[in-house]
């Protein structure tokens, strides 16, 4: 018998992940300070953001309505408004297991963002 090693009998393919994330929004896009609200439908009801932009960037995100399952939801109502101003960006991964909460919580900013620009 002969043994060969796995990279041998792998395609290399098998073991890349796709690192690409969505773009939402062209964060190069020039933004007025201020305070915008979008709401968006949610799992269970309406959902409203407030972003806040500071100086051309965000500042601030805060979740002001919403109606989530909070043991499904919570990582991404707590996590996500933290992730969106450490980054100043919605061009970022959701929160795993609360998948269609980050997606609504990502669209509600990028609607706030749309406009911020807008100004």
């Amino acid at each position: 018998y002969t043994v060969s090693e796995a990279s041998n009998i792998f395609d290399e393919s098998y073991f890349v992940t796709e690192t690409e994330i969505e773009t939402r929004f062209d964060m190069s896009t020039a933004l007025t300070d201020g305070t915008y609200t979008a709401t968006v439908d949610g799992q269970e009801g309406e959902m409203t953001v407030e972003v806040t932009i500071a100086d051309g960037v965000i500042s601030a995100v805060s979740i002001v309505e919403q109606h989530e399952t909070e043991s499904v939801a919570s990582g991404a109502l707590e996590q996500l408004p933290a992730d969106i101003v450490e980054n100043n960006s919605v061009n970022i991964d959701g929160v795993s297991g609360a998948t269609l909460t980050s997606g609504r919580i990502l669209d509600a900013v990028t609607d706030c963002l749309t406009q911020a620009s807008a100004n």
